[in-house]
């Protein structure tokens, strides 16, 4: 535990100064729920990067190459070039692709999976007059990332886990109990630390939400020196700049990161997670709420996550072993696209749901100028 404690203990680091500037493609990484889309919409506003919207290549793509198989023939190519295209949310209906121009590009590419997907990000930023691209999808791993891109850099954000936690459960995708998402939280987090700060110099960066939304100016001032980029203080005042990493499919819960940036309010996780679920989460991260520095539990959440603590261990059966992935890798594409159909669905059903609310707001509104009138 105390490596795992000790890995978490920077709010703004880098593995180099970052004093040369040079087309090296970015990645940001980090859990749901943690910032990662504003900070890309930042990283966007800079006049020599692009970033679109998330592209989930790593986990719709690269990670089923068995799949797709060797993209030195044509058709392998083209259908994962098609596919990387058109993900099951229309991400990308607004980015100006045009696939079949494309498909000539990446054939006359090296047809690896790292090629492919620089063929696609290098055309989007050509067309917004840039020279590097970025890259954000919640989740995706530091150490995929360097599997594929070894002179990536990677910025990763971290925010406090209850607010993460707190915010993913009110999210219509979101399975996981607390419990849950604490574990994959720890797990994620610290592996991707782990990776990040033994993959070499200049390529790693962590920084925290909170000081991004409290200081913006001088986060992004870090992260471009980093970079090896000049800053632009236009990077937090012009918000247009930012429109092309939100496209207007997820703009109901990713439209923040348009907004004026303003300090998050910290600790809200306090009224969003029951007592329980304070509780199963303090059992989980406790260390490493304390190696964050963020404010510790308080002392009732303590105590019932230790009970709990105890209680698991006391009490804990073994579990059985869960099915192995299917060896046929159409039958584990098959199981991507029903998970992938399973999100939109939920996600259809939030818009359903939020149109419904406005409409009740507005026929609201009317009756009241009526009756005021």
């Amino acid at each position: 535990m105390g490596e795992d404690q000790d890995a978490l203990t920077s709010d703004v680091s880098g593995s180099g100064s970052g004093d040369h500037v040079d087309d090296r493609p970015i990645f940001v990484v980090g859990f749901q729920r943690s910032g990662t889309t504003l900070l890309q919409a930042l990283l966007g506003s800079h006049s020599r990067i692009a970033a679109p919207p998330e592209t989930y290549f790593i986990f719709r793509i690269a990670d089923f190459a068995d799949y797709y198989g060797d993209l030195q023939e044509d058709v392998n190519l083209r259908r994962a070039l098609h596919d990387l295209l058109n993900p099951p949310l229309p991400l990308f209906d607004e980015c100006g692709f045009d696939e079949e121009r494309l498909f000539e590009r990446a054939r006359a590419g090296d047809r690896t999976y790292p090629s492919l997907f620089d063929t696609m990000m290098r055309d989007y930023a050509e067309r917004m007059s840039k020279v590097r691209w970025s890259d954000k999808t919640p989740g995706q791993p530091a150490g995929r990332v360097l599997d594929l891109f070894p002179d990536a850099q990677i910025v990763h954000i971290l925010r406090d886990p209850r607010d993460v936690i707190a915010s993913s459960l009110e999210t219509p995708w979101t399975k996981a109990n607390a419990a849950k998402l604490a574990e994959e939280w720890r797990r994620f987090t610290l592996e991707n630390i782990a990776v990040g700060r033994a993959s070499g110099e200049g390529s790693y960066m962590e920084v925290r939400y909170e000081e991004l939304t409290r200081d913006p100016d001088g986060v992004l001032r870090a992260i471009c020196a980093f970079l090896g980029e000049v800053y632009d203080p236009e990077m937090t005042t012009d918000r247009s700049r930012r429109k092309g990493t939100v496209a207007s499919v997820v703009a109901p819960w990713q439209a923040r990161a348009l907004d004026a940036i303003a300090p998050s309010r910290e600790g809200g996780w306090r009224d969003r997670l029951s007592r329980l679920d304070r509780a199963r989460i303090a059992a989980i991260l406790s260390p490493e709420i304390a190696s964050l520095r963020y404010q510790p539990f308080p002392p009732a959440d303590a105590l019932a996550g230790r009970c709990l603590r105890v209680a698991w261990r006391l009490h804990s059966q073994p579990r059985p072993v869960s099915p192995t992935v299917a060896t046929d890798p159409a039958a584990r594409h098959r199981e991507l696209d029903r998970f992938l159909s399973e999100g939109v669905s939920a996600v259809e059903r939030w818009q359903d749901a939020e149109e419904a609310t406005e409409r009740g707001r507005s026929r609201n509104a009317s009756g009241r100028g009526t009756r005021d009138i």
